[in-house]
């Protein structure tokens, strides 16, 4: 995706716009704490968007506008798949469970690892499967 910049810091509703994916289908609509919102101006090759973002902001004159942007999507280059989130960038919104679930769920799928065997909680001295 191309980007050519971000709004203040205010809260993104996110949306999951495809519920049937493997790496959304289990993951709830949320809203953010104060994060900065990518802006889109395109979207490349055979990108798939799983989530959008909408964040009101207010104008210099007082008046509101919300901007609708993509802020989670896939893709598959030259055979190679890629998940990508635009989503959170403060400390707090990277320890949010719900953020972290969907990282997780994007990386593994990215990594054709999304399955049982690798979706377990974290347990202290446990060590993960090869």
């Amino acid at each position: 995706m191309q980007s050519s910049g971000h709004g203040p810091q205010e809260p993104i509703e996110v949306t999951y716009t495809d519920k049937d994916h493997p790496i959304t289908k289990t993951l709830s609509d949320w809203t953010t704490g104060k994060e900065e919102h990518y802006n889109n101006v395109k979207l490349f090759g055979k990108a798939h968007p799983l989530a959008h973002g909408k964040q009101t902001i207010k104008n210099r004159d007082g008046s509101e506008k919300t901007n609708d942007f993509v802020d989670g999507w896939t893709n598959e280059y030259h055979g190679v798949r890629v998940f990508n989130t635009t989503l959170i960038h403060n400390s707090v919104g990277v320890a949010d469970e719900r953020y972290l679930d969907l990282v997780t769920r994007g990386v593994l799928w990215a990594c054709d690892k999304l399955n049982d065997r690798y979706l377990k909680p974290y347990q202290p001295g446990k060590t993960a499967p090869n």
